[in-house]
């Protein structure tokens, strides 16, 4: 505008004669508001970029710190979500591994002390979901190993009042564990991943535990998701080993297609 302003004299016709023109204005502004567009897009995508990096690195450095939680309450899948959680553990992980039993604070009983004296963890709480996330935060646990409610009917807690409680108080990756077999048979992983879930905190967290599952039981993984899922996924599993195979999915109205080719051990 400055060297617009600025009149060097007048042409034969006395129009002004203008130190920039108006073509040289014009283009000018034309520039300006291209490069912010692009700019913008640019510094968006570049800070998104470094965002996803930094959250990639933090995870991979929590392999040295993971502290995985298991709260113990039906004997009979006990060893089932110990075995879940050594698959889950990284290699460096010596000393990770922790079992939290839960005693009522008013009716507990001789023998429930006896039995979890011999856990990691004992706590008196009058919540089971409180005493939990209270461990969490206490332990700084990175993993929370739970198993499956046992009722035969749907609950209004689809996940039990226990998990779904523990889940609104802690962020923690939790993993939902109903045992059918012992997971060292499983021959085949089929996970199905949601859309856009690679945008989510704490995604490669979990994918890092899925790939140490496949690794500690040298089972096949078979990937289900969006093409952008992914194409993520393949990058973050680029360099790792284990037999993984990816098929594109977006059909989520009619969800339950994705088990027409389970075989068993799957």
């Amino acid at each position: 505008m400055v060297g617009y302003n600025v009149i060097t004299g007048t042409d034969a016709n006395g129009e002004p004669i203008r130190l920039l023109n108006e073509s040289v204005l014009n283009g000018t502004i034309l520039m300006i508001l291209v490069t912010c567009t692009i700019a913008s897009f640019a510094a968006q995508k570049g800070a998104h970029n470094i965002a996803a990096q930094d959250i990639s690195d933090k995870e991979e450095n929590k392999k040295e710190s993971e502290h995985i939680l298991i709260p113990v309450s039906n004997e009979e899948t006990v060893e089932e979500l110990v075995n879940l959680s050594l698959a889950i553990k990284s290699p460096q992980n010596k000393n990770g591994l922790f079992a939290l039993k839960v005693i009522d604070n008013h009716h507990s009983d001789e023998k429930a002390l006896k039995q979890s004296r011999m856990k990691d963890l004992l706590r008196y709480d009058l919540s089971v979901s409180n005493a939990i996330a209270s461990v969490v935060k206490e332990r700084e646990i990175t993993d929370l190993v739970v198993g499956l409610h046992k009722e035969k009917d749907i609950p209004a807690a689809f996940l039990g009042h226990i998990v779904e409680s523990v889940l609104a108080e802690s962020s923690v990756s939790t993993f939902i564990y109903k045992p059918v077999q012992p997971i060292s048979t499983v021959r085949r992983h089929l996970i199905i991943i949601p859309e856009l879930a690679e945008k989510e905190i704490g995604f490669n967290q979990i994918i890092f535990r899925l790939r140490n599952v496949t690794q500690n039981t040298g089972a096949a993984t078979v990937f289900y998701g969006s093409e952008a899922t992914l194409n993520a996924l393949k990058k973050l599993l680029a360099k790792k080993s284990g037999e993984a195979s990816y098929i594109e999915f977006n059909d989520w109205d009619d969800f339950l297609i994705v088990f027409r080719d389970i075989k068993p051990d799957d």
